[in-house]
């Protein structure tokens, strides 16, 4: 009976700790987000993308076009650009996603960027992190 009580605990702690692998992060970003934008990550799926200080601007441009194309639907809610620049988000993205300034980048307390990352968020949490490079875009809307 010991046997069977301990392999059900062991089984019930490797599916918690599969959870808790952006633990640190989803609470350091929800609270990035509550102070600077009154908001929480929300329980929908959502895709926030960050740009970094550090970055080739063409990169990013290309990135963020392409990112656009990609995007069928004039407003996509699940979206999210986090920028400290506004100028470095296309007209046409700005048209099909919601932009959040941040002047002094403080997101990237949270994460390390170069160029463009994507943060996925689902149920109040942080699934990924990808940083994205020129051939990877990996936006599936």
């Amino acid at each position: 009976m010991n046997k069977l009580y301990f392999g059900f605990i062991i089984f019930i702690l490797s599916i918690t700790s599969c959870n808790s692998r952006y633990k640190k992060e989803t609470d350091k970003f929800n609270y990035y987000l509550l102070n600077m934008f009154g908001e929480n990550i929300p329980q929908s799926r959502m895709d926030y993308i960050l740009i970094g200080q550090f970055n080739c601007a063409g990169c990013v441009q290309r990135i963020l076009i392409d990112i656009s194309n990609k995007l069928k639907n004039e407003n996509n809610d699940s979206i999210t650009v986090i920028t400290f620049d506004l100028d470095k988000v296309p007209y046409n993205l700005k048209e099909k996603v919601k932009v959040l300034l941040d002047e002094n980048a403080k997101y990237e307390n949270i994460f390390s960027i170069a160029n463009v990352a994507i943060v996925k968020t689902n149920r109040g949490k942080i699934m990924d992190v990808k940083i994205i490079n020129l051939d990877d875009i990996e936006l599936k809307h």
